[in-house]
């Protein structure tokens, strides 16, 4: 995956999303969260619509 700073202007939060992506294991859809999970079960972060 790649990122550039025209598309993402705080490279902070794309290298935050860039490693949850990386190092997630499966993830769950529920609704309007979209969860991505770690090989232990924790939680990683995610996303809600509109956000």
């Amino acid at each position: 995956m790649a990122t550039t700073r025209m598309a993402c202007p705080q490279m902070g939060d794309a290298k935050r999303v860039t490693g949850m992506l990386e190092t997630a294991y499966r993830y769950l859809i529920d609704h309007d969260r979209l969860v991505f999970f770690g090989p232990d079960s924790r939680v990683l972060g995610g996303w809600r619509e509109g956000n």
